[in-house]
């Protein structure tokens, strides 16, 4: 076999998997009610057929899979299914895969059973959403494959041609984990990292994200267990002629991550390690004016943003949930220039600090913040209402819109999460990182859900 040129593959296996189960295989599930969806890609031109059962129950029943994807009716509701494809021609079959029926909140982009073995050698859970529009009007939606002290190196791309009301496999990148999809000068580019505290990558793409140019590594890490790069899908922005977004640099081993800004001139090479800057990590400080009283684990997975007055900052979600108060704040960072530490500016009372990340979003001097409203300090961790914020000076801030509030159900098992946001004309555009319907937990997750907020900045500007 020859060497790899390329970051994705189509899928990506061990090179010890058989031949088989690199050609033919279940690239995408949708769970709904009494039913499933099921696409798959084959590289042999034949007939096919779906073979589903009880998990573990009873003879396999078979419907026609002519057609890519299948789908799948009068199930039992709640129930967990296992599922294959059989190629008609010669009876081989694809690995089976795991799924469990339900009705989703927002339209299912991709779904993963936590006892679904398929991406073992990254993970279990899928986890960092990102998401593009395309000058042709194509959404990209990416997510990573996640498992605490796993590999965490496998990314999935999805697209939809129908503004995000059917959704299609696309392609995979290895290893990428966090990553961001950006366009710049009509080119897609991914930012990410080659795993959790790796390396930090970027490639760019040049047909829709079909096919993907090798990763270059902008700065080194380390592996998932120690110390390095950390960054979620944030926002890049455009900054007095720089593209900057924010990065995080430590890990929880390490006791919490130092924060920065990357930045790089919006004339030169994005492919080019050199012409990046990362400024120098500016540690938390616990005697920083305004902040909480007790034990917190500091800032990260920050936003830049400019305000206002035309200054960059880093807003940053803040853990502190062992504090007093437990929940309710942001911290603001200010950018000095593209080598030197931030400078902390200011503690924010914010609506969404509930301990978990949030991505905020300008549109000519309004500010739109998505993220996991703080309700209660008996939870305050919870993740079970994700809202839109919006304000006018970085500083205020209230809720505009609650996307899902399912509050009333379990916290430790339903969780909409960890969301990547953008604007399309007036509506707004979620995805978020779900759990529910028999996910492993809140925080491991079996579902990518998208939303869309239709007529969202009419909304907010009338009201």
């Amino acid at each position: 076999m020859k060497g790899i040129t390329s970051w994705n593959q189509t899928p990506y296996k061990p090179l010890n998997t058989p031949a088989l189960h690199r050609e033919f295989f279940i690239c995408q599930l949708q769970p709904f009610v009494n039913g499933f969806s099921a696409a798959y890609r084959d590289s042999l031109q034949c007939s096919h057929t779906l073979l589903y059962r009880v998990r573990g129950e009873g003879e396999w029943q078979e419907m026609s899979a002519e057609t890519s994807p299948v789908r799948v009716t009068g199930l039992q509701d709640g129930t967990d299914y296992e599922i294959m494809i059989r190629r008609d021609v010669t009876s081989e079959t694809t690995l089976i895969r795991l799924l469990r029926t339900g009705e989703p909140i927002g339209t299912v982009i991709n779904y993963l059973h936590p006892e679904d073995t398929v991406y073992a050698f990254s993970g279990h859970c899928l986890c960092s959403p990102s998401i593009v529009k395309l000058p042709s009007g194509r959404l990209i939606v990416s997510n990573d494959i996640y498992a605490a002290q796993q590999a965490q190196n496998l990314t999935l791309l999805f697209e939809s041609c129908d503004n995000g009301e059917t959704w299609q496999y696309l392609t995979e990148l290895y290893p990428c984990f966090w990553g961001k999809l950006f366009l710049h000068n009509g080119r897609l580019y991914m930012l990410g990292m080659a795993c959790e505290y790796g390396d930090l990558l970027i490639g760019v793409s040049d047909d829709e994200g079909r096919t993907w140019s090798a990763p270059v590594r902008l700065f080194n890490g380390t592996n998932a267990r120690e110390i390095g790069p950390h960054k979620a899908p944030m926002p890049v922005i455009s900054y007095n002629g720089m593209l900057c977004t924010a990065i995080d640099y430590g890990s929880w081993k390490y006791n919490g991550h130092e924060s920065c800004i990357l930045s790089i001139d919006e004339n030169d090479d994005l492919l080019c390690p050199e012409n990046w800057h990362l400024t120098e990590p500016l540690p938390f400080d616990p005697s920083w004016q305004g902040l909480p009283e007790g034990p917190m684990k500091g800032c990260l997975e920050g936003n830049a943003v400019v305000s206002p007055d035309g200054e960059l900052f880093n807003i940053l979600r803040l853990q502190q949930n062992d504090a007093v108060p437990n929940g309710g704040n942001a911290v603001a960072l200010k950018f000095i220039d593209k080598d030197s530490p931030l400078e902390f500016k200011r503690v924010l009372d914010f609506p969404l600090g509930a301990n978990s990340k949030f991505v905020v979003l300008q549109t000519g001097s309004l500010y739109i913040a998505v993220g996991n409203e703080y309700f209660s300090e008996k939870i305050p961790k919870a993740r079970t209402i994700l809202s839109a914020a919006v304000s006018k000076d970085l500083i205020h801030w209230q809720i505009a819109e609650r996307i899902v509030d399912v509050r009333d159900r379990d916290c430790t098992s339903v969780a909409f999460q960890y969301p990547d946001a953008m604007l399309d004309g007036n509506d707004l555009l979620v995805v978020s990182r779900t759990a529910m319907n028999g996910a492993e937990n809140f925080h491991n997750n079996n579902m990518i859900t998208f939303h869309r907020l239709s007529g969202f900045i009419d909304q907010v500007v009338h009201n």
